[in-house]
């Protein structure tokens, strides 16, 4: 078996609590809440090495996600022993007690041990130095990339059809390790949730069509995770994922007005819940540039006395087309509540969403 029959895709978010993931990863989604000391944070470190050392479930790679406060992520970032496994802090637009009576923003902290065997061609710095070196002001809203493709009869659909199946299997399969069954999946999940209570919803896709071939041009999804705070509430984290476009098209709009039709639904549904919308973009095929297009952008990397890179080193395969094919490192991106308001506010939302059909 090949290892690509072996890894077929196990989602995004993945599920609360230890989850054995493709390629070789354990996943630990935090299910208790807030971690509010210094020593749980070590621990999970060094239950992370542990892990690897003795190859449990075969895992080279081992990832924790939780929830911080601001005060607990400025120490940890002066821990060597939390510090240097932490790949991405990401800041949400909620609030959390911080023990002593006074408020402090939440963050998503992500730390990975990886095994020797998992080895970048890319040191850390050049990651961080020309994903930096793409950032720039947004020249066209995502309103508008959205507008422009409909003024030229492109249609932006949020289901799968059954007849768009193989469509969206064949875009999917060797670079994100799909099979049919989770194709289905996904449109029998949509389907059913589509009749849901918008807030309730966990799942969200986009498809651009387009007026000439009526192929499928662009595709993404997303998925939700809501994450334990600790006192009633949940922080829902929504990884932005699968961002794939055709082969032989160079229009890059394409991928960024699909990507930014997803974040309109997503923000329209859970409107008043504060999602934390993330993504983790491809580095090697610089996928970057299409979150910075939609308004996302990469945390701040200088915390505090500390720092965090916001990379993901040797995370999972993607079928890219670069040589060699393999295992890939990614920019965690986010989109912050000031690209919300600016270019994801209801009207902009509502123009956006206007021609969506399932």
């Amino acid at each position: 078996m090949t290892e690509r029959e072996e890894d077929t895709n196990t989602g995004s978010t993945g599920e609360l609590g230890i989850e054995p993931r493709s390629f070789n990863r354990i996943y630990v989604n935090w299910r208790f809440g807030v971690i509010r000391d210094m020593h749980t944070l070590e621990r999970f470190a060094y239950r992370g090495h542990e892990a690897i050392q003795r190859r449990t479930f075969g895992a080279t790679r081992c990832v924790a996600r939780v929830l911080v406060g601001e005060s607990l992520l400025h120490q940890s970032v002066e821990v060597p022993a939390v510090s240097r496994l932490l790949e991405a802090a990401v800041p949400a637009n909620m609030r959390v007690n911080n023990g002593h009576g006074e408020a402090e923003r939440l963050w998503m902290l992500l730390g990975a041990v990886n095994s020797s065997q998992r080895r970048s061609p890319y040191s850390v710095d050049t990651i961080v130095e020309q994903v930096d070196n793409t950032r720039g002001t947004i020249q066209r809203t995502p309103l508008d990339r959205v507008r422009q493709l409909r003024s030229e009869g492109y249609r932006f659909i949020r289901g799968i059809p059954t007849d768009r199946v193989d469509e969206v299997l064949d875009l999917w399969r060797w670079t994100f390790d799909w099979n049919r069954e989770g194709v289905v999946g996904l449109q029998e999940r949509l389907i059913k949730e589509h009749s849901w209570r918008s807030s309730n919803r966990g799942v969200w896709f986009t498809g651009l069509i387009d007026p000439g071939t009526h192929e499928l041009v662009s595709i993404a999804t997303a998925e939700r995770l809501n994450m334990p705070i600790g006192d009633g509430r949940t922080l829902p984290i929504v990884e932005s994922t699968e961002w794939r476009r055709s082969d032989g098209i160079e229009r890059h709009g394409f991928m960024v007005a699909t990507v930014s039709h997803l974040h309109a639904q997503i923000l329209e549904d859970l409107d008043g819940y504060n999602p934390l919308i993330i993504a983790e973009t491809n580095f090697w095929s610089e996928a970057h540039r299409a979150g910075f297009a939609a308004a996302m952008d990469v945390a701040p990397r200088r915390i505090g006395r500390g720092y965090v890179s916001q990379a993901l080193i040797q995370n999972v395969r993607v079928g890219d087309g670069r040589i060699p094919d393999g295992i890939r490192d990614f920019t965690m991106m986010y989109l912050p509540v000031e690209s919300q308001n600016n270019f994801y506010d209801p009207i902009s939302r509502t123009a956006m969403l206007r021609e969506g059909v399932l």
